[in-house]
């Protein structure tokens, strides 16, 4: 493992930086967390996203394009 890679690895990312990065609020970021559908960890007060998680739980999520159904 590069020094690059583990780095990466190791990145942790707040509510917030989250919430930018799948264009979502910060509170459907804590929902996702509370339903233990994103996975995470808790520093004291501070709630971290890991890039293993935030890969995965993309993994688990991908979606599928919405067809606007015609009347």
């Amino acid at each position: 493992m590069t020094k690059e890679n583990l780095a990466n690895d190791l990145k942790l990312f707040s509510k917030d930086e989250v919430a930018k990065l799948l264009s979502c609020s910060a509170m459907t970021v804590h929902r996702l967390i509370r339903d233990k559908k994103l996975g995470h960890y808790r520093i004291g007060s501070r709630v971290l996203i890991s890039t293993q998680h935030l890969e995965a739980f993309l993994a688990r999520n991908e979606r599928t394009p919405r067809i606007k159904a015609t009347a």
